[in-house]
């Protein structure tokens, strides 16, 4: 079954989009959960450090409809059409410099999608203006990695800019410290870029969530919505590029 809404799984989650280079353990450990796990390709055009990043490559409408960047869509559409997936392909070609790779890094949380929208892919406004979701801007271009989806109606960031939108909004956000998420060549990832629901109620972090220092704060939020959270890798909190869960149970 799909999900009807990006990133909010209503059920268990069976398969899931994640970076191709995310670490053995984390792997082996959503296999464990019985979540396949759908590998992301190379991205030739922008930063090696994100080239494998799905949230980079592809948006999630919702349902089963996926756009992508035109570059990786032969790859996603033989991966995915099989599955009962129309992938869609893009019109804008990422490229190295910020914000020209950031048109596919759209974050949505319940019936809203947020991003900077002066570069966002046209067919993502596009399906989401058809379908009546609610578009915010904002001047952070990264959307999805800088945001970690709790429920339709409470997210989490270190992002002030996001923050203050989403309250606005009617979104519970709880505000954390920026770094403690490696990202390599960076000062620092996001927190987002280290995790995705992989249950209604279950959210999985690739790296030790309890070793941020934020963590308190993080756990009686997620508590708070009922979602509790899950460490598959025992490493430092790793920025892959989201767990973007796609069929569930």
């Amino acid at each position: 079954m799909f999900l009807k809404t990006s990133f909010l799984p209503t059920n268990k989650v069976r398969y899931a989009i994640i970076d191709k280079n995310a670490p053995l353990q984390f792997i082996e450990n959503l296999n464990k959960l019985d979540i396949t796990a759908i590998f992301s390709t190379k991205l030739s055009n922008v930063m090696q450090n994100i080239s494998t990043h799905p949230d980079m490559q592809i948006f999630h409408i919702g349902d089963n409809i996926i756009i992508c960047e035109p570059s990786t869509f032969y790859y996603y559409n033989k991966i995915l059409t099989p599955l009962g997936f129309s992938v869609i392909c893009g019109s804008t070609e990422l490229s190295c410099n910020y914000p020209y790779d950031i048109a596919y890094n759209v974050n949505r949380i319940g019936n809203f999608i947020m991003h900077k929208i002066s570069h966002t892919e046209k067919k993502i406004l596009d399906y989401c203006r058809q379908d009546n979701i609610s578009i915010l801007n904002t001047k952070q271009g990264y959307t999805k990695c800088a945001t970690c989806v709790i429920s339709e109606n409470a997210a989490i960031t270190a992002d002030r800019g996001i923050a203050k939108i989403l309250n606005s909004n009617g979104i519970d956000c709880l505000l954390i410290k920026e770094g403690m998420v490696m990202l390599e060549n960076m000062n620092y990832g996001f927190l987002g870029g280290c995790c995705g629901l992989i249950d209604k109620n279950l959210l999985a972090f690739c790296g030790k969530i309890e070793n941020h220092s934020n963590y308190i704060d993080i756990f009686n939020f997620c508590k708070k919505y009922s979602v509790n959270i899950i460490s598959l890798y025992d490493g430092m909190l790793t920025d892959i590029g989201s767990i973007i869960p796609i069929i569930q149970a």
